[in-house]
């Protein structure tokens, strides 16, 4: 029997249903809302005047109980609920009583849970309503395909849009407007008296690794020793055998670029998974090499803890004997369940960016991202990039985890001159404009930060919003 207060939190794309982890709801209130007034008085006039209203947080008390068999599953539980209700971002809160309705919470300061039993205990806590209202279903319009449209919010407060841009050709910018001229733009228009649209990042290989025809077997992999084969299994390269040698070993395969590289970009998606045991051990490797299979850079994900579940994310500058680590995370157990990530390798010139970042695979945002920067001063890592290769590894006789690299793609990079404006997105990529929060514009699900001076995330008002889209090069939906 599930309580009549139950509830599901929601954060980034994973939904938690009270009920189905063994909590019990007794009771849940949201407090009124809460309104501040000032008021101005006038000498020799009765009461005051109104001046301005303003809605502030409001709070949500909730009081729940865990039931569990043991001490031990009740500690795991305790522990769950401290990661469910303590996050970074603001969650949402969807009642079983109201499923079309929703508000957005966070928890601050502490709480304690008091035991009942060994294995069952109760405990209050309160959240805090940053943004004081509840919100309906979410509606959505299409744009089909014109780029004047009517949106009405027939809510009583401002609505938080947020509008997704299909690419149908290269842009240089994208912008929306509404009748009040407060508008969003990224990326820049071209005087075409001034100015010429260019491509910056030009690809060179864009690999789905659907079968391994155009690869070798690599011979370099770094500290370790090349053994075993990789195959593909239709959608991404995965370990078929692994061979055996002491220390690190494994399969690698390398393919040569149609030409030699001084200023790229590479990207990998793959998946990683050693949650499954603590025993599993392992990497993930992207390796970038010169003409001689000399390392250029690489970028792994791996655990390396015997006994424990700890991912972690480097990437790297040079090779193994003369190199810098200057992206490496902290081992944390997070890292080590990937469904779906991105790590990318960036040079221009003597500056070096390394990203990691996991997939949410319902909408193709970015989450739990790492962003490092390396300036090589001092020219110690010159070579030029000719090849790349794939490569997973083991130590020893450790069984290795779950490991998959599904694309490669690598892009020289096109230094611009100042009469250049490079185009920001291609057919085929998504912009998002993320009206909700405190804004955020993603392309392809990652943060893009080039916003033109005086945009500002709008709202949609209540009653008839009209809004304008540039360029004509857009499918949109809000």
């Amino acid at each position: 029997m599930k309580s009549v207060f139950n509830f599901k939190v929601k954060y980034e794309d994973t939904t938690t249903d009270m009920h189905d982890i063994g909590v019990w709801v007794e009771s849940f209130h949201i407090y009124s809302p809460n309104v501040s007034r000032t008021k101005l008085t006038s000498p020799g006039m009765a009461g005051s005047y109104l001046s301005q209203s303003k809605e502030e947080e409001r709070h949500v008390s909730i009081g729940l109980q865990i039931e569990a068999d043991t001490l031990s599953e009740f500690d795991s539980k305790k522990h769950q609920i401290y990661e469910l209700f303590c996050t970074e971002k603001k969650f949402s809160i969807v009642r079983d009583i109201t499923p079309e309705k929703e508000i957005f919470v966070l928890q601050e300061g502490e709480y304690d849970i008091e035991n009942i039993t060994k294995s069952d205990g109760v405990f209050n806590i309160t959240l805090t309503m940053l943004d004081p209202y509840i919100y309906g279903p979410v509606i959505t319009a299409d744009f089909n395909g014109n780029n004047v449209v009517e949106i009405t919010n027939n809510g009583t407060a401002d609505a938080e849009p947020v509008f997704e841009l299909e690419v149908l050709a290269p842009i240089t910018f994208a912008m929306i407007q509404n009748q009040n001229n407060d508008y969003m733009m990224i990326g820049r228009p071209v005087d075409v008296e001034k100015y010429s649209a260019v491509e910056e990042y030009i690809t060179i290989l864009d690999d789905e690794l659907t079968d391994t025809t155009a690869w070798t077997a690599g011979s370099n992999i770094d500290g370790g020793t090349v053994a075993g084969t990789i195959v593909s299994d239709g959608t991404g390269f995965v370990p078929d055998t692994w061979g055996y040698a002491e220390g690190w070993h494994g399969p690698a395969l390398k393919t040569s670029l149609s030409e030699v590289l001084t200023d790229f970009r590479v990207e990998a998606r793959f998946e990683f998974d050693s949650s499954t045991s603590p025993d599993l051990l392992g990497r993930v490797g992207i390796h970038l090499l010169d003409e001689t299979d000399q390392f250029v850079a690489s970028a792994t994900v791996k655990d390396v803890f015997p006994n424990a579940v700890r991912g972690q994310g480097v990437i790297r500058a040079g090779d193994v004997n003369v190199g810098y680590n200057f992206l490496e995370e902290e081992p944390y157990w997070n890292r080590a369940r990937i469904l779906e990530a991105l790590v990318r390798i960036e040079r221009r010139g003597h500056e070096w960016e390394g990203y990691i970042a996991e997939i949410i695979q319902v909408n193709g945002r970015h989450h739990t991202r790492v962003r490092e920067f390396h300036m090589d001063s001092e020219q110690q890592f010159v070579r030029k990039l000719a090849q790349v290769q794939v490569h997973f590894g083991t130590r020893w006789s450790y069984t290795a985890p779950a490991m998959k690299v599904n694309n490669l793609k690598v892009e020289k990079i096109n230094n611009l001159t100042s009469d250049q404006i490079p185009y920001i997105a291609k057919a085929g990529d998504f912009i998002t404009f993320d009206n909700t929060n405190n804004g955020e514009v993603l392309i392809n699900g990652e943060p893009f930060e080039d916003i033109a001076f005086g945009s500002t995330f709008f709202p949609l008002k209540p009653y008839r919003n009209q809004l304008v889209l540039a360029p004509d090069s857009f499918n949109a939906i809000a």
